[in-house]
């Protein structure tokens, strides 16, 4: 990828509207929600992570459509993604119960149009893959790779992911000496593609596994005439992709709603 990333005109926008491609709320140009207010859009899950069960807002939201959205997902947890500069909807947020995450997270983009192929380290190799069976070893990868949640409700997030995406939507495994250990996957929208849930077993970490299959990913998606990647990284992740090309272009908040616990 090309280090010199030259800042494509179409993102001189404010930046919530790339949040659609990042939040499963858009697959090749289609838009899929669940539940919608004046000027909030809700997709849902049938899982508890709140990283699948999100609200996106295009315009000034009120109270009152926060209430609806809170009734809507009831007991379910759910995240809301802003801007870092959107204080109007912070302070909104905020006055709801909504608990911020701590550190932002980066919305980074990179030039794919001139990638080139490349060899992996020795032993590495990263296929796309489609069979139920290899979907499942993906998700074992992410489950464990991920703490915090059962593989079965990683099983339920990622069937209805696919479900919705259908073919927008390419998975990605990485071997190192023949074993499965690395995963991603990748939403096509148009000219542009998305990545998600890039995940390495903790064992296999610092092989260069997190590159390759990010990068397999990216050679075929500009093979196949994406010239554009979108991406959320956390802190400790900005390095890696920075040196793979992409830069920051903006930050977003992540906050979280629980429904209060019936005493």
């Amino acid at each position: 990828m090309q280090n010199g990333f030259n800042f494509p005109e179409r993102f001189m926008m404010p930046y919530s509207l790339l949040l659609p491609l990042l939040l499963y709320m858009d697959f090749g140009g289609n838009p899929v929600y669940n539940f919608k207010t004046e000027n909030c859009f809700i997709v849902r899950s049938n899982c508890a992570f709140v990283r699948f069960n999100r609200v996106y807002h295009h315009n000034e939201f009120s109270d009152a459509e926060v209430e609806a959205i809170k009734t809507y997902f009831n007991k379910i947890p759910f995240s809301w993604i802003i801007d870092v500069n959107d204080q109007k909807a912070a302070d909104i947020l905020n006055n709801h119960g909504f608990v911020k995450y701590p550190d932002p997270f980066s919305g980074m983009v990179a030039n794919i149009s001139s990638i080139a192929d490349t060899a992996y380290g020795p032993g590495i190799t990263v296929k796309e893959i489609n069979q139920k069976e290899d979907i499942d070893t993906l998700i074992d990868i992410i489950a464990r790779s991920n703490y915090g949640y059962e593989k079965s409700e990683w099983q339920k997030a990622i069937y209805d992911l696919l479900a919705k995406g259908t073919s927008h939507i390419k998975l990605y495994i990485g071997f190192y000496a023949d074993q499965p250990c690395a995963a991603n996957i990748i939403i096509y929208h148009k000219d542009m593609v998305t990545l998600h849930m890039i995940s390495t077993l903790p064992e296999y970490r610092c092989k260069g596994l997190g590159c390759a299959v990010t990068h397999k990913a990216l050679f075929d998606a500009a093979c196949n005439g994406a010239t554009t990647a979108l991406l959320l990284a956390s802190s400790m992740a900005l390095s890696l992709y920075q040196k793979m090309g992409f830069k920051e272009y903006t930050q977003y908040y992540i906050y979280i709603y629980k429904a209060p616990v019936a005493q």
